[in-house]
This record gives structure tokens, C-alpha cells and sequence, in this order.
């Protein structure tokens, strides 16, 4: 094949193969002051088991606890994901990722596609958020996606 054809290939994988992704973690380590930290391990072995995302958020909040982590996922949701993710409930209409509200994951799945990331056409970084951010949103998305 030609250098004609090479040329503007290359091109368009280092834009949306290193660029995109580099820019959302540059975002995502500016606005979060760093992450973190912390063990979520105790928290993915659990998540999604038995019961919907409130009853987990009530398990461990007690009281108004579900919301605060909801307005805590919602926050790191739209600064971290917002930009590739479609979800009503966060005002976001990325076009990179699948559409949550289509796809009406469960806290599990979510904490998955976090830890793993993703091979879509904007290949969204493992671990974009750790600990208790990933687990947050993971909470938030599957309690207000599709809904």
C-alpha cells in the first residue's frame, strides 16, 4: 500500500487512540485533586449482589447515605466519563461510548468496565477512576440509567 493511505491512517489511530483516552485521564487526575487511593476490592466482590443498587447504597450509608454517594458519582461521572458516555440523569451526550441509558448496566457490569476498560471506537482507559470514586459511580450509574 501506498504512503498515501499510511499516512492519514496513523494519523487518525494516534488521535483517537491515545489522544482521547490521555485527554480524559489528564481531566479526570486534574478535577478529582488526585483520586483516592484505598482498597474497593471488599466493595466489587459485593456489588450487584442480591438487590438493586439501593439497597447497597442504604447498606452501607444508612440515612441519606445512598444520596451523597449518587451526587458524588454523578460529579466524577460527568467530569470522567460525561465526555464519551450518553446518561440522561447527568445532562451527558457522549458519543464514543454505549448509551447507559440503552444498556441500563448494574453496579457490577459498571465496576467491571471501569476496572477493565474498554474496546469500543474511543477505547476507554482501565481504571479511568479507582477505589471509592469507581465504586461511587458504578452506584450512580446503575441506580439512575435508563430510568
Amino acid at each position: 500500500m501506498s504512503l498515501r493511505f499510511w499516512i492519514p491512517t496513523l494519523f487518525i489511530i494516534v488521535v483517537f487512540g491515545i489522544t482521547i483516552p490521555a485527554m480524559v485521564i489528564g481531566d479526570n487526575r486534574e478535577d478529582t485533586g488526585g483520586g483516592g487511593g484505598g482498597s474497593a476490592s471488599a466493595s466489587e466482590s459485593d456489588a450487584g449482589v442480591g438487590g438493586d443498587a439501593g439497597s447497597s447504597e442504604a447498606a452501607t450509608g444508612g440515612g441519606g447515605g445512598g444520596a451523597t454517594a449518587n451526587a458524588a458519582g454523578k460529579e466524577i461521572f460527568t467530569q470522567s466519563c460525561g465526555t464519551c458516555h450518553t446518561l440522561s440523569d447527568a445532562g451527558t451526550s457522549g458519543r464514543v461510548g454505549p448509551v447507559l441509558d440503552e444498556v441500563k448496566p448494574d453496579e457490577a457490569r459498571v465496576l467491571a468496565a471501569i476496572k477493565k476498560g474498554g474496546l469500543g471506537s474511543g477505547t476507554m482507559p482501565a481504571n479511568i477512576v479507582t477505589g471509592k470514586d469507581a465504586q461511587d459511580v458504578a452506584e450512580y450509574v446503575s441506580a439512575v440509567a435508563g430510568k
